[in-house]
């Protein structure tokens, strides 16, 4: 009985929607094209003159200008100058495509027969930009700090829904600014993983990936001071190295001297392991006595 009580509201709706009562809103994005509906079936018969007018603004301070005129009969309708080229219009029921939509398309189209007041057909054209360019900031990856992760999109996202590794984020994480920011406070190491941001608009969607780390900030103190340590103490062995080859190079020049002494003293040994003489003592001894 509930299934058939639904199923009767969603076909009022649509008769509704058919016959005009409800005015149908469209979404679409500059370049794009859009079908406008004609006469509803049941009026088809008793239309003999069509008339497409579009409004923009406010009810009170708005302007209405026509888009096409129709009489029953004729081959083409009678078209505003800013459609043509860019307008397919259907006689049989009075509908309509229009290609290229740019912002100054969007208002409120009413379609009225036989000169009568009372429109058979009403669309709201809203003309928005696509998403483009998505990416998550953060202001901090340190363990048991707070961090905030900011989805940036250019355009005008009506919705934003976040995932962490494709499912959805923990209960700890909270949303915030109408789910744009996820907070993670006390950030953990499981806090880690892939965070994905879907924007969404009527007319498109767009995601960002976003990979977080969470540090121990402390570690990254050792880390830095020893990447800074360790070329100090590289280029002081380096000194030091050159310092002991510069000592050890001067001690090996005074044992060089040293030896060479040593040789030429030998040069002055006879063969047979005496000290050679002065060449006088090779003279014949003077025998005459005083």
């Amino acid at each position: 009985m509930c299934y058939l009580f639904r199923l009767w509201l969603v076909l009022n709706c649509i008769m509704q929607v058919m016959r005009g009562l409800v005015k149908m809103k469209a979404y679409h994005a500059p370049g794009s094209s859009i079908f406008f509906p004609g006469v509803p079936e049941d009026q088809r018969g008793l239309a003999k003159f069509l008339r497409w007018d579009v409004s923009c603004g406010s009810p009170e301070n708005g302007t209405t200008t026509g888009v096409l005129q129709f009489h029953a009969g004729n081959a083409k309708p009678s078209l505003m100058n800013k459609y043509k080229g860019r307008l397919d219009f259907f006689p049989s029921n009075g509908s309509f495509v229009l290609h290229h939509l740019t912002p100054s398309d969007e208002g409120l189209y009413t379609l009225s027969i036989n000169l009568q007041s009372i429109a058979v057909q009403t669309v709201r054209l809203r003309i928005i930009d696509e998403l483009s360019k998505a990416l998550i900031l953060k202001n901090s990856s340190s363990l048991d700090s707070t961090i905030a992760l900011t989805c940036d999109v250019s355009g005008k996202p009506q919705t934003y829904q976040w995932q962490k590794d494709g499912g959805e984020i923990s209960q700890h994480h909270q949303l915030i600014n109408g789910n744009k920011s996820l907070i993670i406070p006390n950030a953990r190491k499981d806090d880690c993983g892939t965070y994905i941001c879907i924007a969404r608009n009527p007319v498109s969607s767009i995601q960002a990936h976003y990979t977080l780390t969470i540090s121990d900030q402390g570690c990254q103190i050792v880390i830095l001071t020893w990447s800074i340590l360790a070329p100090l103490m590289l280029l002081v062995f380096a000194i030091w190295h050159c310092g002991k080859k510069d000592e050890g190079g001067g001690t090996r020049g005074q044992d060089e001297q040293q030896d060479n002494t040593e040789n030429q003293s030998l040069k002055d040994t006879n063969p047979n392991g005496n000290v050679k003489q002065n060449d006088s003592s090779c003279l014949p001894m003077d025998t005459t006595s005083v």
